[in-house]
């Protein structure tokens, strides 16, 4: 996975999936679901950061 913050989404060609850091570790299966459908995944701490969407 590749880090959001680090990230400019402008530099990306493709989408996005965004997902919290701790999904590969805590829902494996769904995060191969994922990984199946793109390489551009990109994580977020999602109790370090709070993005206002």
């Amino acid at each position: 996975m590749k880090n959001l913050i680090k990230t400019n989404c402008y530099d990306v060609p493709d989408d996005m999936i965004i997902v919290g850091s701790c999904l590969s570790a805590m829902q494996p299966m769904a995060f191969k679901e994922l990984e199946n459908k793109s390489n551009n995944i990109y994580e977020v701490c999602l109790e370090e950061v709070h993005l206002n969407m």
